[in-house]
Formats: structure tokens, C-alpha cells, sequence
């Protein structure tokens, strides 16, 4: 098996923007990345929770344009569970409906005035939702954009479930990415989780696959390996307070097929589904492998100090590859630092007192590849 290459990726940059789209989306706080995994903190109740999205036509010509929801996956138990309706093009449809009947015309350089809504109707549940939005051309379906949204409906507002990567704390809902070639039996994530409650708890795993090329298949392992079948771990594991699990992994089998598939596991508490983390990878089979790239060998440091305040140093070793370099983005994905690196191997020291504080990712680049991408937090 190649070598898989791991690193932690804002959602923003996991899913390319399709070449000639378009449309766009945006909210009320700004232009939302097309194709990415966006999450909605829901308070838990009985009533509503409206996800509202614009439509933007950067095209030439008028466009006739259709929404579709995915639902990837909705909370429920025996008794019922959450649903999801749609309203677009001046009306408002039931959850049996998933193609909006009607389709609203966007004239060139528009944004339609009502917008999108998505609403997530709750039921007094709590856990986690997944849907995906899908607006297209009704004429040119391929032309189309998406937006997969997580619902994270809970009255907690930190879970007792930490997940780490390379012992980096993520945040609840990250992106990480793993990449590989389709040759590949499998792509492979490993998270550890860690029980920071003050109690012992029962912890079960829940797969949610919401993109998967035609022809690929996953499963995953949580105590046992279970079958592409199993989405729920049967069984819990027992975890005691501050103890970590190093037993999931989760598997994705290209099966010889190009592209990239989005998966998310949701770690929850089986007495409490209040209490919950959940982690989205997306895997990458790619034609070439990653070894023919000859980027086994690249070396790049984690960030230190990090938190960093006015300068950041890294240490790298690019071997016999040459045109480097290292670039900052912000949580937009828009690109704040861009640092040619010239020498084979030595040190990148990068000014962040001109940076405001945040959370940043910074990316190694080689041959315009993304070799590895790790997370930058800056505090003055």
C-alpha cells in the first residue's frame, strides 16, 4: 500500500469549486465555499431551524434554478426522529418533497431576493443531522453547486469527547483529509478520543457517508471491524475519565475508482446523545500515485511556538524536490501569507504579528501538490 498522506484542511479548501460553475452561495454573514461542509450549532427544542442561502448567477445568461436536498442522515429512534424541508422559488414544501417543483430564474450577475431555506425540524431530539443542497441548472444539471450542512443540535456547548490528530486537539466538526492513489486497498483515518468527563461513559460510533463515488464503498472499526453494511457500532466502549481510545479507524476502499468521498463519524455518549464529537474526512484517490510523486520523503515540522505571537518557525527537508512553498490561509480559505521556499532543507521563520487572532492553516506545496496542511493558531 503507498503511503497515505495526512493532514488537517479547512473544509473551505477540501472540495475545488468546479471549473465553469455558475452559481454561488452565500449567507447573511458572507460568501459560503461551494462544495464544502458547513455546520449549524441548533439549540435543542421542538420547533424549526431555518439554514438560509443565497443563490448568486456569476454567468452571462439567465439560469432556471432547481434545489434538491440529500438527507445524508437524520437523527430518529423508534418512536421518530428529525426531518427536513425545503423552500425555494417563493414556496415552501413538505419533507416528502426533495426537488423543488419549481424553479426560480436568476438573471446574470443576480442574487434571488428570497433566498433558500432549509429547515431542520427537530421534534425535540438532539444529535446530529446531515443534509446536503444541491442548486442547479434545470437546463444543464452538471452545472450546479452544493453545500453539505451538519446539524449539531445539543444544549451542551462543549462535548467531554476530545478528538486529537498527531496529538493536535481538533475542534468539533473539523475536516481532515486523507489522500491516496486508487491502487490502494484502502485509505485509512485514525482519531483518539479522549473521555474528559468526570464520570465513566459508553461510547458508540456512527458513520455518515454524504458523498461517495459510484463504485467505492467504506467501513469502519470501533472495538471490532464491522461490515460496509454497519453504520452504528453495535457496541460501546467503556471509557473512564481522561482515558483515551485508540481503537477507531475508519476505511475507505476506492475500489479503482477516482475522486473524493466525504465521510463524517460521530462519537456520542450511547446515555447521552447530547454528548457527542464528530469528525469529517474526506479521502482523495487520485490517478497518480502519491509515492510516483516523489513527496514520501518531504518533511515539514509542526508550527512552534503554537499559539504563536509574532513569529512562527517551521523546519523542513524537501529532499531532491524542488519549487516549494508555504501558504496561510484564513478560515474564508482566503490566502494571507505566501512564502517562496528556495532551499533544500533549513528553517521558515514567518512574521503573524501583522495577523489578527484566530485560527489559521498553513499548507506545504510542492509542485503546486498539497503535500500537508496543519492548523496555525495565532494570539497576541
Amino acid at each position: 500500500m503507498k503511503k497515505i498522506l495526512l493532514s488537517l484542511v479547512l473544509s473551505g479548501l477540501l472540495i475545488g469549486v468546479a471549473i465553469g460553475q455558475s452559481l454561488s452561495l452565500s449567507n447573511a454573514n458572507g460568501p459560503i465555499t461551494g462544495n464544502s461542509v458547513f455546520t449549524e450549532l441548533v439549540e435543542p427544542g421542538s420547533g424549526a431551524f431555518a439554514t438560509l442561502i443565497y443563490v448568486t448567477n456569476n454567468s452571462d445568461s439567465p439560469i432556471s434554478v432547481l434545489a434538491k436536498k440529500i438527507e445524508n442522515y437524520l437523527e430518529a429512534d423508534d418512536e421518530g426522529g428529525m426531518k427536513c424541508s425545503i423552500c425555494w422559488a417563493g414556496q415552501c414544501y413538505s419533507p416528502s418533497v426533495f426537488i423543488s417543483p419549481n424553479a426560480e430564474t436568476i438573471e446574470p450577475g443576480e442574487t434571488n431576493e428570497d433566498g433558500f431555506a432549509g429547515d431542520l425540524h427537530k421534534f425535540g431530539y438532539v444529535g446530529i443531522s446531515s443534509v446536503t443542497y444541491v442548486f442547479y441548472d434545470e437546463n444543464n444539471p452538471v452545472d450546479s453547486v452544493s453545500l453539505i450542512v451538519n446539524y449539531i443540535v445539543t444544549a451542551v456547548a462543549q462535548s467531554s469527547l476530545v478528538l486529537s490528530l498527531n496529538d493536535v486537539d481538533l475542534e468539533n466538526n473539523d475536516v481532515i483529509s486523507i489522500n491516496g492513489s486508487v491502487e490502494d486497498e484502502n485509505l485509512t483515518s485514525h482519531v483518539k478520543i479522549t473521555n474528559n468527563a468526570e464520570t465513566d461513559i459508553s461510547v458508540k460510533v456512527r458513520r455518515i457517508e454524504t458523498n461517495m463515488p459510484a463504485g467505492s464503498s467504506s467501513y469502519f472499526t470501533w472495538l471490532e471491524q464491522y461490515a460496509n453494511e454497519v453504520s452504528v457500532s453495535p457496541d460501546g466502549e467503556q471509557m473512564s475519565p481522561g482515558g483515551m481510545s485508540t481503537s477507531f479507524s475508519g476505511d475507505y476502499q476506492p475500489n479503482n475508482v477516482a475522486g473524493e468521498a466525504s465521510i463524517s463519524y460521530v462519537f456520542f455518549d450511547e446515555n447521552d446523545l447530547s454528548n457527542f464529537s464528530t469528525i469529517n474526512v474526506t479521502y482523495i484517490a487520485s490517478t497518480v500515485g502519491i509515492e510516483e510523486n516523489n513527496f514520501d520523503n518531504v518533511y515539514l515540522s509542526n508550527a512552534y511556538p503554537n499559539p504563536a505571537n509574532t513569529v512562527v518557525t517551521l523546519d523542513y527537508d524537501l529532499k531532491s524536490v524542488n519549487g516549494a512553498k508555504l501558504v496561510v490561509y484564513d478560515l474564508l480559505g482566503s490566502v494571507v501569507k505566501n512564502v517562496e521556499v528556495n532551499d533544500a532543507i533549513g528553517k521558515l521563520k514567518i512574521n503573524v504579528s501583522d495577523l489578527d487572532e484566530g485560527v489559521y492553516f498553513y499548507s506545504l506545496l510542492v509542485k503546486n501538490e498539497n503535500v500537508t496542511t496543519q492548523k496555525l493558531v495565532v494570539k497576541h
